[in-house]
C-alpha cells in the first residue's frame, strides 16, 4: 500500500532534494541565534516556477494533509467537541494582509463553519508585509479552525518580531479573554529571555509554543515553566485516511533547559533531565515533507495558493485546538500549569501515541518520555474524555 507522501516516487523525492531547501529556517548560521523566527518549513516540491516568469504562480493543487487526515489520525473524528464557547488567540509577527480572505477559501474548500475570527494590533499595523510571517499567519489560523471549528479566534499581530512586541502581544491576548494562547514561533532561551517568563502566569489560560525547527537546541518560550512545550513528528498515512507509521522528526528541537529548573511532574525523568526542564512535552506531525495544506493568497516569493506547509508551527496550532476542545465541557478552563500537570499524569493511561523512532541531531526517540517527542502525540478521543474528568 502507497502512502500519500510517496504517490509521485523518484520525482517527488527529486523535487525535494532540489528546491524544498528549508525557506529562512532557523538555524544558527541565518543571523543572529537569539532573533525571533517562526517555526514554519515550505515543502518546495511542487514550487517549480519558470525562469523569467514575473507573474505569481498559482499554486491550484492541494498537496499536503488535509483536516480529514489530521483528524482521523488522531482520532479527533471520533469526538463531538467543536470548540464551541472557547477563544483561541494566535500570536505572530507582521500577519498578513488577506488572512480573512485566506481563511474563508481554506474553510469553504474543506468544509468547515465559517470562522470567528477578529484580528489586533497592540501596536498598530505592522509597516511591511513579511513572506514568511504570511505563511506563517496562515497556517496558524487555518489550522486552529480545523481542529476546533467553532472556537472563537483571535489573530494578535506584533508590530514586528522582536521579543518585547510579541509579548505585548501576548499580554493583549490574554486580556481579550482567550483560554488558550498559541505561539508558533521563538528564539534560542537565554537569561534575557527568560526574564519574560512572567507573561505566562495567568491562571485562566493556557500558553502554547512550538518546540523549534533547528534539529536541536532549547527555544524560549517553549522552555518557560508554564507553557506547553511542542515538538514535531512525521507522520504517514494513506490517502483514505488510514495511518501506516508516526516517528519523531529530525527538523525537530529538544533537549534540557540552561534556565528553567525541573518541575516536579518530571520528577520521575531526573536522572536524565538532572535539574532542569525538558522540552518538549508533547508532539504533533510537523515534517515539511509530511505537512499539511495551507491557503494564501498573497503572493510568497513568486508563489500563490495552496502550500505545502509544516514546522512545529504545525503541531502548535493543532495542539492549541485539541486544548480549546478538552475545556469545552469543563465548568473552568485549564491553565498552563494545570494541564502539563495532568498531562504528564496521563502517561500510563492509552491517551498517547507513543513515539518510539527517529531522532533529531541530539536525542533519540523512546519508550516513554523522551527530548524529541516529549510524551508523545495524542490520541484524540482518550485524552479529550481524560482531561475533561
Amino acid at each position: 500500500m502507497k502512502s500519500l507522501w510517496i504517490k509521485r516516487g523518484f520525482l517527488f523525492l527529486f523535487g525535494f532534494l532540489l528546491v524544498s531547501y528549508p525557506f529562512h529556517t532557523s538555524y544558527a548560521n541565518e543571523g543572529d541565534v537569539n532573533d525571533v523566527k517562526s517555526t514554519l518549513k515550505i515543502n518546495r516540491s511542487h514550487m517549480a516556477k519558470k525562469n523569467g516568469t514575473s507573474k505569481a504562480e498559482v499554486l491550484d493543487e492541494i498537496r499536503g494533509y488535509t483536516p480529514f487526515h489530521i483528524r482521523k489520525a488522531y482520532g479527533l473524528d471520533q469526538v463531538k467537541e467543536t470548540g464551541k464557547g472557547q477563544h483561541i488567540a494566535v500570536v505572530v509577527a507582521y500577519g498578513s494582509p488577506t488572512i480573512k480572505k485566506d481563511l474563508a477559501v481554506f474553510s469553504e474548500k474543506f468544509s468547515l463553519p465559517k470562522a470567528k475570527l477578529k484580528i489586533y494590533y497592540p501596536e498598530g499595523k505592522p509597516t511591511e508585509t513579511n513572506p514568511r510571517w504570511v505563511t506563517e499567519t496562515a497556517m496558524d489560523v487555518q489550522w486552529v479552525h480545523a481542529i476546533a471549528p467553532k472556537a472563537k479566534i483571535s489573530l494578535v499581530v506584533a508590530k514586528d518580531k522582536e521579543i518585547p512586541h510579541l509579548v505585548k502581544a501576548i499580554k493583549l491576548a490574554t486580556a481579550l479573554g482567550a483560554n488558550v494562547v498559541s505561539n508558533s514561533w521563538g528564539s534560542f532561551e537565554d537569561e534575557e529571555a527568560h526574564k519574560w517568563d512572567s507573561t505566562f502566569s495567568n491562571k485562566k489560560v493556557t500558553y502554547v509554543a512550538s518546540a523549534g525547527d533547528y534539529g536541536k537546541g532549547i527555544l524560549w518560550p517553549a522552555s518557560a515553566r508554564n507553557v506547553l512545550a511542542v515538538g514535531g513528528t512525521t507522520l504517514r498515512m494513506e490517502q483514505s485516511g488510514n495511518f501506516l507509521s508516526e516517528v519523531a522528526w529530525s527538523g525537530s528541537s529538544g533537549g534540557i533547559s540552561a534556565f528553567t529548573k525541573r518541575p516536579a511532574y518530571q520528577q520521575l525523568w531526573a536522572e536524565t533531565l538532572g535539574d532542569f526542564r525538558g522540552v518538549p512535552d508533547v508532539s504533533f506531525v510537523g515534517d515539511p515533507m509530511t505537512g499539511a495544506a495551507v491557503y494564501s493568497s498573497t503572493e510568497i516569493q513568486g508563489y500563490k495558493g495552496w502550500f505545502l506547509l509544516g514546522g512545529t508551527s504545525l503541531s502548535t496550532p493543532c495542539w492549541s485546538g485539541i486544548v480549546a476542545l478538552i475545556n469545552e465541557k469543563r465548568a473552568k478552563p485549564l491553565s498552563s500549569e494545570q494541564l502539563v500537570k495532568r498531562l504528564y499524569a496521563l502517561k500510563d493511561k492509552g491517551v498517547y501515541r507513543d513515539i518510539v523512532a527517529g531522532t533529531n541531531q541530539e536525542h533519540s526517540a523512546t519508550v516513554g518520555y523522551d527530548l524529541v517527542t516529549g510524551l508523545g502525540s495524542p490520541i484524540g478521543a482518550s485524552l479529550i474524555q481524560e482531561l475533561q474528568k
